[in-house]
């Protein structure tokens, strides 16, 4: 389609000589092609995550699909712009040879890397799927995940809170580097389907879902009156957190400000009059 276009507009509708202006239409259809052309890559950048998520693999055809379209656009714009110059007479009349050999030569590379866009795209199709589909067949993976377990509400609701049981009543959260297999031995589970009760009625893997309750720990102990005098970094080993990156970056995120800002601004303050 795009060769077809090109040439309508270079050759059918009377290309370069001097005594032919360039018709008004080739302009028109080079402000379509890239036009079509920036669609598909806004599309295309829309679409990024999700066709990666699809196709982990894919990651480098993306890129190469990626460059394509963005190099086709760019010389798309220059040889709209050559043309463009070659109808400006009182700028380039003493080089209007040297610009038509340009623009041919540009119109060239400009079929050539269609054609390679053309064919990266019908080798690989599943790199121009609609992202709307991209995110549906993703979301049907997740809910049909579990699909052919036989693992009930009621089955999983006795896990976790055998689960919740240890986590929290007895603080086994605390461990550090806690294995999702331990948790399931020491609650006499198998592992996958603890697995499966977080994620289904948690909405967290078991990492996620250890790290919350950590965090909630880690607040309270911010804010307790006993540990006032503790460090940040003393409470963050204590919740089990052994690196301080990991705990002031999930912190941030859950709370919205670090741990210094939630212990000064959330700690109630006595009146200056009951200090003590």
């Amino acid at each position: 389609m795009y060769v077809t276009i090109y040439f309508l507009s270079t050759i059918m509708l009377g290309g370069y000589p001097s005594e032919n202006p360039i018709p008004l239409l080739s302009f028109q259809i080079d402000f379509f092609n890239t036009f079509l052309l920036s669609y598909v890559l806004y599309k295309f950048i829309r679409s990024r995550v999700a066709i990666i998520q699809k196709n982990p693999s894919g990651k480098g055809k993306y890129n190469t699909l990626f460059a394509l379209i963005c190099f086709a656009i760019l010389m798309n714009l220059n040889y709209y712009l050559v043309k463009f110059l070659l109808i400006s007479d009182s700028v380039l009349s003493n080089n209007r040879e040297a610009i038509i050999k340009i623009a041919n030569i540009q119109f060239i590379l400009i079929i050539v890397f269609i054609n390679a866009l053309v064919y990266v795209a019908l080798k690989f199709p599943e790199l121009l799927t609609d992202v709307k589909v991209l995110r549906s067949h993703i979301t049907s993976l997740k809910d049909g995940k579990y699909s052919y377990s036989s693992l009930t509400q009621e089955r999983a609701k006795s896990i976790l809170d055998k689960l919740d049981g240890v986590l929290k009543n007895q603080m086994v959260f605390k461990t550090p580097d806690l294995k999702i297999e331990e948790v399931s031995e020491m609650i006499g589970e198998d592992f996958k389907e603890v697995s499966q009760s977080i994620n289904q009625y948690r909405g967290k893997n078991f990492k996620d879902y250890v790290n919350h309750l950590r965090l909630e720990e880690a607040a309270r102990l911010l804010l307790a009156n006993d540990k006032s005098d503790w460090r940040i970094n003393e409470i963050m080993y204590e919740v089990g957190f052994n690196s301080k990156s990991p705990f002031y970056t999930l912190f941030k995120k859950k709370f919205g400000m670090t741990p210094k800002e939630y212990r000064e601004k959330e700690k109630p303050q006595l009146p200056s009059g009951n200090k003590l």
